[in-house]
């Protein structure tokens, strides 16, 4: 394993809800609990921790979690004598580890240090395309897990919302990690990635502009709205909408507006911004979606991803 201080609560072989029950624990451990200098994990690495574990048991892989004392979270999946640790630190940056090998004997077969979000969901897809029954790994087995690229299909999403909108941000994960099941004997991977996910440190220029740039990289960008127009939400839409209309990346752009119950004296300017929005997308000549709960958002994003993913593998 990783040089990290982690404590282990468990084995590997344990059912998949125990693993995220673990992993949502280490928020409740006590300051000091490593021999007086332990801390809790926090919330945004145990968030991206979840999103990694769910992403690697869609795929059937065995997992078990472990913190650190400085509150970093290890990932690590199973497969015969190979284990895949993905470290989530507490500045949210990623190390990769895949090791060959029982117990104290084991080998480092590669190790990535500040890997990319992407370079996590590579790593594990390659783990997962292994013969599972294959207890002992050749070489060119374990070739495949490293830089080369997976010959899955892979259609890149981007979801866009406000800070307000996590619950709709977390169905919308699950849906896409239970469509990545079914879609799996396909060869087909949907990889979501929310800004959450960006690389959150200074930037030469603004942050914001980074996260425009990067959007811009996705075949589908998604947004949702509530009660309010978000600055940076605005401005990540009017450019990638000015991209689709020149034909480049996103090459779907989907809006869609949580409904919501107003009274006349609740009107404020942010309720405003909501409408100056609809009418500007009706006003050209385009089409927005409303949802009544998280069940119906649900229900319309998994009918155009049908469709999406019939034209993209067409």
């Amino acid at each position: 394993m990783s040089n990290v201080d982690l404590i282990a609560f468990s084995d590997h072989d344990q059912p998949k809800n125990a693993v995220r029950e673990k992993i949502m624990g280490f928020a409740d451990l006590p300051d000091g609990w490593e021999h007086g200098v332990g801390v809790p994990a926090a919330e945004k690495v145990i968030r991206k921790a979840l999103r990694i574990l769910d992403g690697g048991q869609t795929l059937g892989l065995k997992a078990d979690a472990f913190v650190g004392a400085d509150g970093s979270i290890a990932v690590v999946f199973y497969l015969g004598s190979l284990s895949l640790e993905t470290t989530v630190h507490t500045d949210n940056s990623l190390d990769i580890s895949l090791e060959d090998g029982i117990g104290l004997d084991f080998n480092e077969v590669a190790h990535v240090e500040n890997a990319s979000f992407q370079d996590v969901v590579n790593a594990i897809l390659d783990l997962a395309s292994i013969e599972k029954d294959k207890e002992t790994k050749s070489e060119e087995a374990l070739s495949e897990i490293g830089p080369k690229a997976s010959e899955e299909r892979r259609i890149k999403l981007f979801l866009a919302s406000s800070s307000g909108m996590k619950e709709e941000r977390e169905r919308v994960e699950l849906l896409i990690a239970k469509e990545n099941r079914r879609l799996c004997d396909r060869n087909i991977f949907l990889n979501l990635v929310i800004w959450e996910d960006l690389k959150q440190s200074f930037q030469g220029d603004r942050i914001q502009d980074y996260i425009n740039e990067v959007l811009l990289e996705y075949d589908v960008v998604i947004f949702t709205f509530w009660n309010k127009v978000g600055d940076f939400t605005k401005e990540e839409f009017d450019v990638a909408y000015q991209r689709f209309k020149e034909g480049k990346k996103p090459r779907y752009l989907y809006v869609l507006f949580k409904s919501t119950k107003v009274d006349v004296d609740e009107i404020d300017e942010e309720i405003l911004k909501i409408k100056k929005l609809k009418k500007e997308i009706e006003g050209a000549e385009q089409i927005y979606k409303s949802f009544q709960s998280n069940e119906d958002l649900v229900s319309q994003l998994k009918d155009q991803l049908a469709l999406i993913i019939k034209e993209m593998t067409a």
